[in-house]
């Protein structure tokens, strides 16, 4: 078995330049970047599924393993299909464009290397086809991604026991 270093040298060795509310915050984006893309799954499985809702079998074999954008496209697919309309259409379309600018913040707060200049927030950066591009985020603009993250991923299971027919819904 490997033998750890001390606490101490492990902590040097993790050490950032981000403040621990930064990191605390990037930790919430991460879990609710988590929850809101297997809500997302869930609710795409309902769409792809029978309508008997006896079995989400179906809808299990279609979207295990699909990306977050493949999900997105077959659910805005299906809930053009013409036993979707009205609600299920209009809160799919509405939450999908939200849950893709919220993910597009998170994947530049977790994939973008971050600095931290002597003045001024933390600035997390990413390489783009068109170029760098760096944005400065506070602690609160991070803990914002967190919430609007939290606030799709519980709108979409909402969306959900809708189309499964768990519960009565009018927005």
């Amino acid at each position: 078995m490997i033998e750890r270093p001390s606490p101490e040298h492990r902590a040097r060795v993790r050490a950032t330049s981000l403040d621990r509310e930064h990191l605390v915050a990037m930790g919430e984006v991460a879990y609710w970047s988590a929850r809101l893309e297997r809500t997302l799954a869930f609710t795409v499985m309902a769409l792809v599924s029978d309508d008997d809702r006896e079995t989400n079998e179906i809808g299990i074999v279609v979207t295990r393993g699909a990306s977050f954008s493949g999900l997105l496209e077959l659910g805005a697919k299906l809930v053009k299909l013409h036993r979707f309309e009205g609600q299920v259409r209009d809160m799919f379309t509405r939450l999908s464009a939200d849950s893709r600018v919220a993910m597009e913040s998170r994947n530049h707060l977790l994939h973008g290397a971050w600095t931290t200049p002597g003045k001024g927030p933390a600035s997390a950066s990413r390489v783009r086809a068109k170029g760098t591009v760096d944005r400065p985020l506070t602690v609160a603009q991070v803990e914002d991604v967190a919430y609007d993250l939290a606030v799709l991923a519980e709108q979409l299971f909402m969306l959900f026991l809708v189309i499964e027919g768990a519960v009565d819904y009018e927005e």
